[in-house]
């Protein structure tokens, strides 16, 4: 019988001790990348996700309710309505033609 305990994955019950994240002590690495994957594409596809979620985060540092909600957010166009240059994200640094 070994000295320690065994962690098991709270989702599969995999006991693999090469799978779990010393952070993560609760779900094996392909546990969380699944249920990151969706949340991943939902944030590409929308931006308006990362926009609640950050003034979400600032609200709450700064100890503010906050009830905003996705609808509240305006669509982002694909022109700038001011310059007339068409708008484009980039992965992880901005751009000029950002929103």
């Amino acid at each position: 019988m070994p000295d320690y305990a065994v962690r098991r994955c709270s989702t599969c019950n995999c006991t693999d001790e090469t799978q779990f994240y010393a952070y993560k002590p609760g779900q094996c690495r392909p546990c969380i990348r699944k249920r990151q994957r969706p949340i991943s594409k939902a944030r590409r596809e929308d931006p308006r996700i990362i926009l609640l979620d950050h003034a979400r985060d600032r609200a709450k540092k700064m100890g503010l309710p906050f009830n905003l909600k996705i609808e509240d957010i305006p669509d982002i166009p694909d022109v700038c309505p001011v310059r007339g240059v068409p708008l484009r994200r980039r992965k992880g640094v901005p751009c000029r033609e950002s929103p």
